[in-house]
């Protein structure tokens, strides 16, 4: 890792710091099928996404936010907890003053992916010292992984497959519409409605999938964007922006990599 991401001593079972930005940090384990994110006295949004391989639980440890997906709107409020199945789209708007902590994790996790989680639960539970005998925030890694996935395998399900495999190739509409046999028009409707995006969404968000990956290593601003298929650096840098409200350069310091 570069001289940007900071790991644990091995003593510790997290570093202590909470990263290096002022609202959102990140601690994800080497695997990469572990990541804690807090994001502290924040009013933002995320816009519609979604996470390809892991499920995520959220708590709203102070604050509010209200959870938006495809089938309706739902507020969480302080203290209370929500989960999202992989690949299901959402959208956050977190209120003023909002301190949210989400845990993202395999859903079919291996015992080489589920990453010292007595650990994990000990730093989340340092999250909510007033609730102690139940802390709020490890009540998100105590509970069973979620099954609830795909629906059966379609021809949507197949091309997206194919751009999460392969976010950085362009692949025109037509061409996407060609690999399931329907016609371009119905082919988007038929995409917006299995996934709650359009195409171009779902492959912009596997390109900053890719592009995470990439920051979190030694690689150069430069041959990550080239990497995961932008047209060059400025490019990545507003799509980061408008979809973590933070620049590349921002997500790399407020990620923290953690020693296995």
């Amino acid at each position: 890792m570069s001289g940007m991401s900071r790991t644990g001593t091995g003593n510790e079972p997290f570093p202590r710091p909470w990263g290096v930005m002022a609202s959102v940090s990140y601690q994800y384990s080497p695997s990469g099928g572990f990541e804690i994110v807090l994001c502290r006295d924040a009013a933002r949004r995320f816009p519609w996404h979604l996470h390809a391989a892991h499920e995520v639980a959220g708590a709203a440890l102070s604050g509010g936010l209200v959870l938006e997906t495809p089938f309706g709107a739902r507020r969480i409020r302080t203290g209370e907890c929500f989960r999202i199945p992989r690949l299901r789209a959402h959208r956050l708007t977190l209120d003023p003053g909002t301190t949210l902590l989400t845990v993202c994790r395999a859903s079919a996790p291996a015992a080489a992916t589920v990453w010292r989680l007595s650990a994990a639960r000990a730093v989340c539970a340092g999250l909510c010292p007033d609730c102690r005998e139940q802390p709020l925030c490890a009540r998100l890694l105590d509970t069973a992984p979620l099954t609830e996935n795909l629906p059966a395998a379609t021809p949507i399900q197949s091309v997206c497959s194919l751009l999460l495999s392969d976010p950085a190739t362009p692949r025109p509409l037509a061409r996407l519409a060609a690999l399931t046999g329907y016609s371009p028009w119905h082919f988007l409707r038929r995409f917006r409605r299995e996934t709650g995006l359009t195409p171009h969404a779902f492959q912009m968000l596997g390109r900053l999938r890719l592009a995470r990956a990439l920051l979190r290593t030694d690689t150069a601003l430069a041959e990550t964007a080239a990497a995961a298929g932008f047209t060059d650096q400025s490019h990545m840098h507003k799509a980061f922006r408008r979809q973590h409200n933070l620049t590349p350069k921002q997500f790399r310091l407020a990620s923290l990599r953690l020693e296995a």
